[in-house]
């Protein structure tokens, strides 16, 4: 029998179910356990576990691969149940729903609803006074014209730490960036170099400072002597521009404002409204800066000196046409606001 039939197992695997079923095909064909063992090249022990085990291969116990909708529906009210819920991490919800499944199991459920992992919004609390506030700024400003908005003069500071800038994950659907839930509230900035600059969108990069580490705070006479002269000498090259100030106490004093007005600096009738990024673009030049850092010079320490001059690296890495991009969404930011009645945007 073994003369007159030939046969060619497909695969050369022993502990496949292709090749289980080869050996117990050739064995029903009348081949001997040492002719198989010819043909294939296995050990005569390997023929003889293949030729005794099942073909279909005894399915591994574990975690459930799929939920009911009936669970589906339970895990996507409890991940947009609260701010903690949308920032559990995919292999935690399991735990915190008391299920036995695992986290891509989690995430293709998810999907299927149209729930992703986003970076979620930063935003400051908004007040009831400053939700009016916001409201009436938008409100005024949203007739501004496309020159007018690029003579604009935005400045502002911000601390700078080394290390990782961390951002925050959240779940949710594309569509809810600015659902309260889905954004984390800033907290005060840990000590760093503190970073002051200016940009518009006709002339683009402006002077930039860091404060003095001996300081222990800065105050109106530090603005006027370190501040003045920077905005000062830029608009003089520049007469077309009118600053944007802020409502920080150190930038409305009196003693700053009369400071300006002797120079000659025009400044909007109405500052930009501090806890509020969405209409001060250069907030966002801010997050891109410290991504920057991060992605360029992840290095946890630095010395006061080097951190600075990363700092001012990444300051001449902003792209021109990114700002201008920046004060060209202002009109658009203007209405998000008015439309959210003056709470939190997407911006």
């Amino acid at each position: 029998m073994e003369d007159q039939v030939t046969y060619k197992p497909t695969r050369r695997s022993d502990s496949t179910r292709d090749y289980r079923r080869d050996i117990q095909l050739m064995r029903r064909l009348g081949f001997s356990n040492e002719a198989i063992s010819r043909e294939t090249g296995l050990t005569i022990h390997q023929v003889q576990y293949g030729a005794t085990h099942a073909i279909e291969p005894i399915k591994r116990s574990g975690r459930r691969s799929v939920l009911t909708e009936k669970q589906i529906e339970e895990l996507v009210v409890f991940v947009c149940s609260s701010k903690e819920a949308r920032q559990l991490p995919y292999d935690q919800l399991p735990k915190a729903l008391g299920w036995s499944v695992g986290h891509y199991c989690i995430r293709y459920a998810l999907r299927k609803r149209g729930y992703n992992r986003y970076v979620a919004c930063t935003k400051p609390p908004i007040s009831e006074t400053l939700r009016v506030l916001r409201l009436e700024w938008a409100v005024k400003h949203r007739s501004w014209t496309p020159d007018q908005w690029d003579r604009a003069l935005w400045s502002d500071e911000t601390s700078f730490q080394s290390g990782r800038h961390t951002r925050t994950w959240v779940t949710r659907k594309a569509e809810e960036e600015a659902n309260p839930t889905c954004i984390v509230e800033q907290t005060a900035p840990k000590a760093g170099s503190t970073f002051w600059a200016c940009f518009s969108g006709k002339t683009g990069k402006g002077p930039c400072h860091f404060w003095e580490k001996e300081w222990s705070s800065v105050d109106e006479n530090d603005y006027c002597d370190q501040i003045v002269p920077l905005l000062d000498g830029w608009v003089r090259k520049h007469p077309h521009l009118q600053l944007v100030g802020n409502d920080e106490p150190v930038a409305t004093a009196s003693r700053t404002k009369q400071l300006l007005q002797n120079r000659g600096i025009e400044s909007c009738s109405a500052p930009w409204l501090a806890h509020s990024p969405d209409l001060n673009p250069i907030e966002h030049v801010w997050n891109t800066m410290k991504d920057w850092v991060q992605q360029n010079h992840p290095q946890d320490k630095m010395g006061r000196e080097l951190f600075q001059q990363v700092v001012k690296e990444a300051w001449g890495a902003i792209a021109e046409s990114y700002l201008r991009d920046l004060v060209a969404s202002m009109p658009v930011r203007c209405e998000a606001v008015i439309a959210a009645n003056g709470m939190h945007t997407k911006y």
